[in-house]
């Protein structure tokens, strides 16, 4: 079996979500622990998420600089 991201990714925004709604319920009961359970999974996917985002960014940055520098002509020379 072959990983899709194009079909995990909205299951795994689905349960990030589940997860928000859970922490409402569990905070909202007596089940601290449990709330913060939830709350942490939400948080990780968060943080993960968003240090992929960076790493794209900083990659389309260097791509940016490296295509500008491709397309700097040079001084002519004797003049």
């Amino acid at each position: 079996m072959t990983f899709k991201p194009a079909t995990w990714l909205p299951i795994a925004i689905l349960l990030s979500a589940a997860n928000l709604v859970a922490v409402g319920f569990a905070a909202g009961g007596t089940e601290p622990w449990h709330a913060g359970v939830h709350a942490t999974l939400a948080l990780g996917k968060l943080r993960r998420e968003l240090s992929e985002t960076q790493e794209r960014q900083d990659f389309v940055e260097r791509r940016l600089v490296q295509g500008s520098e491709v397309r700097r002509v040079p001084p002519e020379r004797g003049q």
